[in-house]
């Protein structure tokens, strides 16, 4: 269970002061349009970033808890209760953190500690006068939110599983196992086979996907090259090839991501305006035993320093995802997971 008092790390980039500010991504199933909605608030003009919409929350006050300062200021503005979804050990997975972010505006440094609420007493108002809305998860790019807030956006976005292919030794293999990760319900899925030449590599994409459509907004490319040949979701790199490029090769309209194993691999990925990135080895795994793991606390520590979502990757399984979410990862990557 999670702890009510987490020890978030706050990592200042300046000497300028930083404010600690409590979110909250509040979830809710529409059994309407069998869609998840997400509640927003728009900012009032006549303050800082006003008029932009925004993540319900606020300012966390001395001594107070996390969990404390987000019932407060939702109770405060949308007139609803979390507390008492919370044991005396803590929470359910209904209310969890999803990311920690900080970042540096002009006049100020916040560090935003976002959970996600999928539980609450009450029904949401704008008790303060401000527009309230619950918007469709796909819908949110619609809206403008501070710049402070497009991180958050992401890890809505992302789901908390990010499929990895094996090397395949032929192309029937790779269907199978493709199939077997739609019929797991992937979202996202790393097509990685390094085996491959590039024109071969685009050969088999435009095969699988001519016989799984659906695959074509889930699959993840490994080279930037690929994605002016098939349209799919995005991109994933490895730091090697990432390292060819000094800003983001591809449009913002495709996911972009960074594999990384250390702070200077993260800082790189930030450079090039990565929306998420893989971190590994968390522990150690079968396919490269010669690796040392880096264990839960340097991967807690670099999760905190990441601006973008992380998933940790490398000798973890589905009993890893609890522990994962603890750290401030956005959840679970691999091969193994999947794969029975």
């Amino acid at each position: 269970m999670l702890n009510t008092e987490p020890e978030r790390s706050i990592a200042a980039e300046n000497t300028t002061k930083v404010v600690h500010v409590c979110v909250a991504v509040i979830e809710r199933f529409n059994t309407q349009t069998k869609a998840t909605e997400v509640l927003i608030a728009k900012r009032p003009d006549h303050v800082h970033q006003g008029g932009l919409w925004e993540f319900p929350g606020g300012k966390v006050e001395r001594g107070e808890s996390l969990v404390e300062a987000l019932d407060r200021e939702l109770y405060e503005e949308l007139d609803i209760k979390i507390k008492p979804f919370f044991s005396i050990n803590g929470a359910s997975d209904l209310i969890r953190p999803l990311i920690q972010i900080q970042h540096a505006y002009s006049d100020k440094t916040v560090l935003l500690d976002t959970w996600r609420i999928q539980v609450f007493s009450g029904d949401a108002i704008g008790k303060e006068g401000q527009d309230v809305r619950w918007v469709e998860t796909s819908s949110l790019h619609q809206y403008a939110f501070p710049e402070a807030n497009h991180a958050i956006l992401k890890a809505c976005l992302l789901p908390s599983r990010y499929f990895i292919t094996p090397v395949y030794t032929s192309i029937l293999d790779a269907e199978i196992g493709l199939k077997r990760a739609l019929n797991d319900n992937a979202k996202l899925i790393y097509f990685r086979q390094p085996q491959l030449a590039n024109k071969e590599y685009i050969f088999w994409l435009k095969q699988l996907i001519s016989r799984y459509p659906e695959l074509e907004s889930k699959l993840l490319l490994q080279n930037v090259d690929a994605l002016d040949m098939i349209s799919a979701a995005g991109v994933h790199l490895s730091y090697a090839r990432s390292a060819e490029y000094n800003e983001r090769p591809i449009g913002k309209n495709k996911w972009f991501a960074i594999s990384c194993h250390d702070d200077l691999e993260i800082d790189h990925s930030t450079r090039l305006d990565a929306d998420f990135i893989t971190l590994s080895p968390v522990l150690k795994t079968k396919t490269h035993p010669e690796q040392a793991e880096m264990g839960w606390d340097k991967f807690k520590g670099l999760v905190s320093v990441s601006k973008v979502p992380v998933f940790g990757l490398g000798g973890l399984s589905e009993e890893h995802e609890q522990q994962l979410r603890q750290s401030g990862a956005q959840g679970l990557a691999g091969i193994g997971f999947w794969q029975f």
